[in-house]
């Protein structure tokens, strides 16, 4: 594994969130005496950018906290890009939904 605060550190969320989680917790788990606020911070910035963006819009008190909320935030854009279609980053923090192509013809 080799160093696990580089790993963590580096860790990415790639896929679904439990997974990230996961990663972080098993990596974390290996560090001794980090503070609450630094691991918060740290999974805060391995996050999709559209789950970090609107996680920030919430005052969590704890890394708990802020994980569960996440997972909602992950499942309401599932949500959505189900209902209206698959969302897309056009570049400097504006985005669009792409309509699915069955919703175009209703």
């Amino acid at each position: 594994m080799g160093d696990p605060f580089k790993s963590l550190l580096a860790l990415k969320q790639e896929n679904s969130l439990i997974k990230f989680i996961t990663q972080f917790e098993r990596f974390a788990g290996f560090i001794k005496g980090l503070v609450e606020q630094y691991l918060m911070r740290i999974f805060t910035n391995g996050l999709w950018e559209e789950i970090r963006e609107e996680l920030r819009l919430y005052k969590t008190n704890n890394l708990l906290e802020m994980m569960n909320k996440a997972h909602a935030i992950e499942g309401n854009n599932t949500v959505v890009a189900k209902v209206v279609g698959d969302y897309r980053d056009t570049g400097g923090g504006i985005g669009v939904f792409l309509i699915k192509e069955e919703q175009r013809n209703e």
